[in-house]
């Protein structure tokens, strides 16, 4: 087995990064990234692996747009937050929780950890593992010092390419960190990924069977109770059992009493004792569940994070007529989460967890109107939640998600801009060595600018279903483009010419040269 064995990536792309002076302490190593076309050969690998030329990167998600075969987190140092990474320590939580995942170094002495599956699976199956993981490491997946995870989205649309993640043993560094903080070889990481390689399905058993991961996706409060009850600590054991015991009902079904014996054995310290399990918590349960009791609990309200919990898969979004004043929804539903582009502040999507499933929204419009909001909701997940519903109870209900929506910067490429941007570059690729030949097709370079024929350039739009036609003058504008009419020798007819300056960019030869990347690379 061979470093390229262990990942399988898009084949369209990969990532560059320039090798540069080993970065200060607490500080992100900086220095220049891009994308290839193609894929990359032997010859490039084994240049990595020694060190020599510029780092690869990869995207994960395959060619389908839809499934991966490996993922992985992002533990960035960050100076205000965390200006150090204990490798050592957090390959020893991984081992203790005995996960089959790797950690490595990254190029800023920050941390990769790497999840290899034997089998492709859908990449929202490898993104909820790694969310998962995150939280169990008490690692922020939302906010300003938010944890990257690879791939950063379940899927890519026709016209994206996503963000790629540098690939380690560059040179011999960015090794892998045993629990004993011992750096492996390449030779011994290569053993490792053969060992913990699982199916999805075995590897989401192993998950489920650490109670760290299980109960990092249930209310905040019960994670941190769960962490009181290792030690014989004061926690009043029957209140919290009666609390996890909803959440077990949630995700377990008809299981639930056996994994809350099981939980109450080899968790509490010291167990409640059985019989009394079985007399006080599965008999009320049996006769009726009532869902969390949040603040109106002894227990929980001093942990209670109701932003947090209603994130979390299994957090009070699942009894969300208990957990909002707003009045009945007839529905499970998450937080909203608005995407904004910095350098398009007219632009915003969203995107809401519904049924347990990620709904984008590309205006407010679609969430504001029932009716729209259940097209949406049935064309991405089949789930058509219904639309009688009280006007005032609606939008309540949507004042209520705005209010409280989380930010966030889109991914450069994910934006009409940025979608533009990528496509603008793709059509680059056409150089065309003769100024009167881009009347036909393609694009003539010179001292720093791009010239070529908008209605070409509109076609090459259409073809590769770029969906904002109608403003995709005004972006290109926003890019830096200017148009003016011009005529070309032997041609009576005025043609209405681009031109946009390259910054660093450079005329492709047709395999393996530099395309512009605006998402850059961990």
């Amino acid at each position: 087995m061979q470093l390229w064995d262990i990942y399988p990536a898009w084949s369209k792309r990969y990532g560059w990064y320039a090798a540069t002076p080993k970065p200060q302490p607490g500080k992100k190593a900086e220095g220049e990234r891009g994308t290839h076309t193609g894929t990359p050969s032997k010859a490039l690998w084994e240049a990595h692996i020694q060190g020599k030329g510029n780092g690869l990167g990869l995207f994960p998600i395959l060619d389908d747009g839809e499934s991966c075969q490996w993922g992985a987190i992002d533990i960035d140092v960050k100076p205000s937050y965390r200006p150090v990474v204990d490798h050592a320590k957090i390959a020893a939580q991984l081992h203790a929780m005995k996960l089959p995942v790797i950690l490595t170094k990254s190029k800023s002495d920050g941390a990769h950890i790497w999840l290899f599956l034997s089998e492709v699976t859908p990449a929202a199956n490898m993104r909820r593992l790694l969310t998962a993981l995150c939280t169990a490491l008490n690692l922020p997946t939302a906010g300003p010092y938010a944890t990257e995870i690879f791939p950063k989205h379940d899927s890519r649309k026709t016209g994206e390419q996503g963000n790629w993640i540098n690939i380690p043993y560059y040179g011999g560094t960015r090794r892998a960190v045993a629990p004993t903080g011992v750096e492996l070889s390449l030779g011994d990481f290569l053993d490792q990924v053969k060992y913990f390689r699982r199916t999805y399905a075995e590897v989401n058993n192993v998950f489920r069977s650490s109670w760290d991961i299980v109960m990092s996706e249930g209310p905040v409060c019960l994670s941190a109770l769960h962490e009181a009850a290792r030690e014989e600590s004061g926690v009043e054991r029957n209140k919290f059992l009666f609390e996890v015991a909803h959440y077990f009902i949630a995700l377990y079904g008809d299981d639930w009493k056996e994994r809350m014996l099981d939980y109450n054995r080899h968790h509490l310290n010291p167990p409640l004792p059985e019989e009394e399990l079985q007399q006080s918590i599965f008999l009320s349960k049996s006769k009726k569940d009532i869902g969390y009791s949040c603040k109106k609990s002894s227990v929980c309200a001093l942990h209670c994070n109701e932003a947090v919990c209603r994130l979390r898969p299994y957090g009070i979004a699942i009894d969300s007529e208990q957990s909002s004043k707003i009045g009945k929804i007839p529905f499970e539903y998450g937080s909203l989460f608005q995407y904004r582009d910095p350098r398009d502040t007219a632009y915003s999507r969203y995107e809401l967890i519904v049924e347990g499933n990620t709904i984008p929204f590309e205006n407010e419009a679609q969430l504001q109107d029932p009716k729209m909001f259940q097209q949406q909701c049935f064309k991405h997940s089949r789930i058509a939640p219904s639309r009688m519903i009280k006007l005032d109870v609606w939008d309540a209900f949507v004042r209520d998600r705005f209010m409280n929506k989380i930010e966030r910067d889109i991914d450069p490429g994910s934006s009409p801009l940025g979608m533009l941007e990528t496509l603008l570059f793709d059509y680059f690729e056409r150089t065309n060595d003769d100024l009167n030949g881009i009347i036909i097709d393609g694009v003539y370079i010179e001292a720093g600018f791009a010239m070529f024929v908008w209605d070409n350039f509109y076609k090459f739009l259409r073809t590769n279903n770029y969906v904002h036609m109608p403003k995709a003058r005004i972006y290109f504008e926003r890019l830096g483009g200017l148009t003016s009419k011009q005529k070309f020798d032997k041609s009576k007819r005025e043609y209405n010419v681009c031109r946009i300056p390259i910054g660093d960019y450079k005329p492709a030869a047709p395999q393996g040269q530099d395309v512009h990347d605006p998402a850059g690379g961990a």
